[in-house]
């Protein structure tokens, strides 16, 4: 059975990091991986904005607890499951987005944690360096064939280095520079092209 990796903000859930600035006013933390391609980067200053204004986790967690699944991503999971092995990675924190993945099923997840003292958060810690990359490359060499799916720059190497690889609802300023990948609009179009893949494997 081949393996499908996924993305998780942006595919099939929003953005987690939005919805904490507008529940907490903290406007810096309304930037994603679109914006600062640069994922290290990206979470110093995420970090320095959530000391800044003592912004607890707990407060972030029921932020992330109030979102739903994009429209029918759960039909979606439903169905890959049925056809693929799914394995979702991400550059989200376990922490941070385990209700979210359990509202599509909960697949599994690798993505990295958060060292937090006092509800507060005080560093971050990846998985392993260019965590997608290193996965779609340790599942390739037991002999599986990849196929991926991605929105944002922090997804580009994933899909690189997958066998197959596609954009979903990816912004036209992303889509434009990787023309290489498919930019696919829906589930239904997802679905269409990875039943191709199944049927001609």
């Amino acid at each position: 059975m081949e393996i499908l990796c996924l993305d998780l903000e942006g595919v099939l859930v929003p953005e987690m990091w939005p919805k904490v600035a507008r529940d907490s006013g903290v406007e810096e933390l309304m930037l994603t991986p679109a914006d600062q391609p640069d994922f290290g980067r990206l979470m110093d200053r995420r970090l320095e904005a959530m000391t800044r204004h003592q912004l607890k986790l707990s407060s972030i967690q029921e932020s992330v607890a109030e979102l739903d699944p994009l429209p029918g991503a759960v039909e979606f999971m439903s169905w890959a499951s049925s056809n693929f092995q799914v394995v979702i990675l991400s550059d989200t924190f376990y922490e941070i987005a385990m209700p979210l993945v359990r509202k599509i099923g909960n697949p599994f997840l690798l993505c990295h944690t958060l060292e937090v003292h006092d509800d507060q958060v005080r560093r971050f810690h990846l998985r392993q360096p260019n965590p997608k990359t290193a996965a779609v490359r340790n599942l390739q060499r037991m002999n599986k064939r990849i196929l991926a799916v991605g929105d944002s720059y922090n997804d580009l190497a994933m899909l690189h280095a997958a066998d197959k690889a596609y954009f979903l609802n990816a912004p036209a300023k992303i889509t434009k520079q990787y023309e290489l990948f498919p930019n696919l609009t829906s589930f239904e179009e997802l679905t269409k092209e990875l039943s191709y893949e199944l049927e001609n494997a």
